[in-house]
């Protein structure tokens, strides 16, 4: 019985010979599943979107303290290819240095003001020319390399006046 093909065998040799990510990035993006959410199937319907219209960023309550930012904050989320923005809310049902959210949530970068109504595109922190499972050809959705930090004043501004909600103004 041939339980593991050699190319397998080959991408997981290469995966543990990888370097850490180091001191570069703080946290670890992983894919997050909601009890209302099934990728973007549903999106259309309010019923679903009730609790949650957008994808929250979850951390750990000792990250939000550590880097000054509150539930419902806007926060800037940045990887080695790109950046995307999360409400933040805290959990305890992941460990410090973990951010978790659903993915295949949001709209295009024009739309990053409507992160509270539709959420953010995590696909966009991970490039399909270098970040895809060789095998399958699936683009990494997990343990992705990020750093995370709350808005600036000069961001938060110029983020509401790409959207109608109100909520930016107090945040």
């Amino acid at each position: 019985m041939n339980a593991a093909p050699p190319a397998v065998i080959a991408q997981l040799r290469a995966i543990r010979a990888e370097a850490p990510a180091g001191d570069r990035f703080t946290h670890r993006l992983v894919s997050r599943r909601m009890l209302e959410v099934y990728n973007s199937t549903g999106d259309h319907l309010p019923r679903l979107r009730r609790r949650y219209p957008y994808n929250p960023a979850f951390m750990h309550p000792s990250d939000l303290e550590r880097i000054g930012a509150q539930p419902g904050d806007v926060v800037r989320i940045d990887s080695d290819h790109d950046f995307i923005y999360g409400v933040v809310e805290t959990t305890t049902d992941v460990l410090p240095g973990v951010v978790s959210m659903a993915h295949a949530r949001g709209g295009e970068p024009e739309r990053d003001g409507e992160v509270r109504t539709l959420g953010s595109t995590t696909g966009r922190l991970v490039s399909v020319e270098r970040d895809f499972e060789p095998i399958s050809g699936i683009p990494r959705q997990s343990a992705i390399p990020v750093n995370v930090r709350p808005l600036r004043p000069e961001e938060l501004a110029a983020l509401a006046s790409d959207s109608s909600d109100p909520q930016y103004a107090r945040r």
